[in-house]
Parts: C-alpha cells; sequence; structure tokens
C-alpha cells in the first residue's frame, strides 16, 4: 500500500510533471503544441462558450497532455487520465451516448489500476519509463472473443435504452477496455485498439455536429489529434519491445 501511495503522489507530482515534460524531444513537445492548439482552435471557431463548451476544451487539453506522457511511457500521465475520464463522461452524458459514458466510468478506475501495474513495474526496473511488452497469439484470441461478446451485449443495453449511434457508439466500450488493459499492463497492442477507437469517435462526433450537439466540434478535433498521437505512439511502442 506504501509503494501505491508513493506511485499516486509521483504521478501527481508537480516535480515530476516537470521533469517529464523537460525530457520530451523536440519533435514529442512540437507535437505536444499542435495538438493543444487545435483544440484551442476549435473551441474559438465554434463559439460555444457554455458551460460544455469549456468542458470540451478542458477535456481536449487533458486528454492530449495524457496521450504525450503514455507515449513516452511516463507514469505521471495518469493524473491527466483522471481529468480526461471525468471531463469525458459529463461530456457524454450530455450528449446521451451510453456506451461512452461507461467508458469514461472504466477509464476513470482503470487509471487506479495503471497507476499500481507501471509502479510495479518502474521499481522493478529502476527505470523511469514503461518498456513495451507483445501478446501471445493466445492472448490475441482471448481478447477478441472477449470483445466480441461485449459488443453484441451493449448493442442489446444501448438499444433498448434509446441510445445513440448505437451499433458505433457499442464498439467503443470493447475496443476501450481492450485499450486500457493493455496499457495499464504495458503491451504495445493497445495502440492498434486506441487507433480503432479513434477513427470510430471521429465518424460519430461528425455525425454528432451535424446536429449541432453541446462540444462536437472541441471533441471531433480532439479525436483527430487523437488518431495522430495513436499512429505516432505505435511507432514508438512498436520500435522498441520489452519482455
Amino acid at each position: 500500500m506504501n509503494n501505491f501511495l508513493s506511485d499516486v503522489k509521483k504521478s501527481f507530482s508537480v516535480e515530476q510533471q516537470t521533469k517529464d515534460f523537460k525530457s520530451l524531444t523536440h519533435g514529442q513537445s512540437a507535437l505536444l503544441v499542435v495538438m493543444l492548439l487545435a483544440q484551442l482552435l476549435a473551441f474559438i471557431t465554434a463559439k460555444d462558450f457554455s458551460s460544455a463548451g469549456w468542458l470540451g476544451v478542458l477535456t481536449g487539453v487533458a486528454t492530449v497532455i495524457n496521450l504525450i506522457l503514455i507515449d513516452r511511457g511516463f507514469i505521471t500521465n495518469y493524473a491527466w487520465g483522471f481529468l480526461s475520464a471525468g471531463a469525458l463522461f459529463i461530456v457524454s452524458l450530455h450528449n446521451w451516448l451510453l456506451s461512452d459514458i461507461a467508458t469514461q466510468g472504466f477509464f476513470f478506475f482503470m487509471q487506479i489500476v495503471g497507476i499500481y501495474m507501471w509502479g510495479n513495474q518502474l521499481r522493478k526496473t529502476q527505470t523511469e519509463t514503461v518498456s513495451a511488452r507483445k501478446l501471445t497469439g493466445l492472448q490475441v484470441l482471448l481478447v477478441v472473443i472477449g470483445s466480441l461478446i461485449l459488443y453484441f451485449a451493449l448493442v442489446f443495453v444501448t438499444t433498448h435504452f434509446h441510445g445513440n449511434q448505437v451499433l458505433l457508439d457499442a464498439s467503443l466500450l470493447p475496443l476501450n477496455i481492450i485499450g486500457q488493459t493493455l496499457m495499464s499492463y504495458g503491451y504495445r497492442s493497445q495502440w492498434v485498439a486506441w487507433i480503432a477507437v479513434d477513427v470510430i469517435a471521429i465518424i460519430i462526433w461528425y455525425n454528432q455536429l451535424q446536429t449541432l450537439s453541446p462540444a462536437a466540434l472541441s471533441m471531433l478535433v480532439l479525436n483527430v489529434t487523437m488518431l495522430v498521437n495513436a499512429i505516432y505512439g505505435a511507432y514508438l511502442w512498436f520500435k522498441t519491445e520489452g519482455e
């Protein structure tokens, strides 16, 4: 428990956050700035200064910072993950995307799991960054089967509760569960799930934008930048695999 509390403190430490940001390469810093500017530009362009609009831009900023830190394998990403998941939960609630609401609740819980797992790995390796791991063939098969079962169950549930864009929305929770779980255990295959999530989310938020839904433009731009980051993250993690 003491180790876990120490890891939580490290995740939220301003000193550690500053150290991690300073260690970003020039290219990573440039990517971070571009993604942040994209969020601010979308917010200004949309002219949605309602509470949902402000929440959308807050979500975007927190998520972008969270992602760039994940790319590098820094445990400090989880501090931003808590903020991102909480804000996205409220945005999804405003848009009545039931599967996404469940997804963000799961994300919030998994930040705790992630801190625990990454903290253990960092102590074992005596390093500052988590190394990438590779799934076995059996693990891949189990992931696919479990995802399909969960997807069809969610289609049934979200249809019953009259959710929006059911077939697309229901795919997000299984993919996000896969991505977040693989991320928590340090598997490089998480990026395959994140790329799929981002492509589907871009379609969903584009459709929501057509109906002038709250924070839709900010969320659309966010998911485009997330897709760019996911491709970059996949490059980094697949380039060097750990155990």
